[in-house]
């Protein structure tokens, strides 16, 4: 008779388990690193970032905790099928309630990282405020397809719940929706920049350069851990290949925000040689026909919060004027772009 799969049918005592318990547990370790980074992340924002908005704040704090109940969730999975049914083949059948909820969990931290970076994209251009609308309700629809997941599965637990059609739609409209959301949202913000460079100093290119190359990598990467997921989902149901992917993804969002919060300060000082001090960066409204003095900007998506230093003392906590910003660049010269 030929070989069972070890999640189709009882497995026998002592059956190789490296294709499915195996990469739970190797994905939860590397989730664990990841998530000390999480932690690192978060206590330097906080640190270095007082004066952000109080929703700002809220928003990583909540992104934070989820990361938390996320890893906390995978780690009862682990304990429940390797030490708790040690030996008792019947209970690696069918998923545990942690592993139903950790997918809650995970996707509510994707939207909430989603809405984040949709905000900015309203604020580099709020007149063409039907983008971001279109965006945000494009996320919101992808995590009430999670929702409606998670009752399908509560119904059907079998680990290769991929194969009922009650799963199967759903599952496929959340990763079509996601992937809309995360890569629509690179190359908005993309061409949204690169449109300014346009208008600005050719020393501000360097900055521009380098939040266009983060937001690259940053639909890259969540984009492609999405995708690894679906795909070895579908193609290995009866494995648990694709947690290798998912298990990681909620700290991949959670780091692609707090990294894009705190690369402020690496941002401020190449833009203000750490002379200037301010909240937000302006990029003057240049454009032909348009008339340019000190108060007439349009504030884009890079915001340079004001950090707490115990050497210097922040000048001000007003916007950057726009002659400051021209000065600083003129200073810098004819540098070479990135």
């Amino acid at each position: 008779m030929a070989a069972t799969s070890p999640l189709i049918a009882i497995p026998p005592t002592g059956q190789e388990l490296g294709n499915t318990y195996g990469v739970m547990l190797i994905s939860t370790i590397i989730a664990a690193a990841l998530y000390g980074l999480t932690v690192v992340l978060a206590m330097y924002y906080y640190d270095k970032f007082p004066n952000d908005p109080v929703v700002l704040k809220v928003a990583v704090a909540a992104a934070w905790l989820l990361d938390t109940a996320s890893i906390a969730l995978d780690a009862h999975a682990i304990y429940y099928y390797l030490i708790l049914n040690y030996n008792n083949p019947p209970a690696l059948l069918n998923q545990v309630w942690s592993v139903q909820v950790e997918l809650l969990i995970t996707f509510a931290d994707v939207l909430i990282v989603q809405l984040f970076f949709i905000r900015r994209i309203y604020q580099l251009r709020p007149h063409l405020w039907y983008i971001p609308l279109f965006q945000a309700l494009t996320a919101v629809v992808s995590f009430a397809l999670i929702i409606a997941i998670i009752v399908a599965v509560f119904k059907h637990s079998a680990w290769d719940d991929v194969q009922s059609t009650q799963v199967n739609a759903p599952l496929v409209a959340n990763w079509l929706t996601g992937l809309i959301v995360d890569v629509s949202i690179t190359i908005v913000l993309c061409w949204y920049l690169w449109s300014e460079k346009s208008y600005v100093r050719r020393g501000t290119h360097r900055v521009i350069n380098r939040i266009i190359v983060f937001s690259v990598n940053r639909g890259a990467i969540a984009a492609g851990a999405q995708f690894l997921s679906f795909v070895t989902k579908f193609a290995a149901p009866q494995k648990l290949v694709w947690l290798a992917f998912h298990n990681v993804l909620c700290k991949i969002y959670t780091i692609s925000m707090l990294a894009a919060l705190n690369s402020r300060v690496a941002l401020r000082g190449m833009m203000m040689g750490g002379e200037l001090g301010g909240t937000e960066l302006d990029i003057p409204s240049t454009r032909p026909g348009v008339i340019d003095d000190k108060h007439d900007h349009r504030i884009a998506t890079l915001e340079f919060a004001t950090i707490r230093s115990s050497m210097v003392e922040p000048r001000s906590i007003g916007s950057i004027e726009s002659g400051d910003i021209e000065g600083v660049a003129a200073k810098e010269g004819p540098s070479q772009e990135l």
